[in-house]
């Protein structure tokens, strides 16, 4: 098992994503979070530059952040390591960290420049 947030994913979501074949049923007959989220192995074989990006859930009352914001977190978090990706996290940010304006603009432009410096 991995840190505290798959521990509560799993806990409270009954299931662990990490067992599951690609495109397998998570919840309810819905391909699993990481896996809708595209075709993950055949882009970290393209070497782009990528950041994921996710919104803190400090502000939300304890229950979303232990539900929502751990489940959320914990699917990031796969996207990142399947992608070798940069993360960015947002604190308020919760489902929409790009309505933070300029922390998540200058973090953006942060982001692109220093990936366009790389190639």
């Amino acid at each position: 098992m991995g840190d505290i947030r798959e521990t509560v994913f799993v806990e409270r979501v009954h299931a662990d994503h990490r067992h599951l074949p690609v495109g397998q049923p998570l919840l309810g007959g819905h391909p699993s979070w990481v896996d809708r989220a595209g075709p993950l192995d055949r882009l970290a074989l393209g070497s782009l530059p990528t950041l994921v990006v996710s919104g803190g859930w400090d502000i939300a009352p304890r229950e979303a952040r232990e539900i929502a914001g751990a489940a959320l977190r914990v699917v990031c978090d796969a996207i990142a390591r399947r992608l070798n990706a940069e993360q960015a996290v947002f604190p308020g940010g919760m489902h929409n960290p790009q309505l933070l304006g300029k922390p998540f603009n200058d973090r953006f432009r942060e982001f692109l420049r220093s990936s366009t410096a790389d190639t």
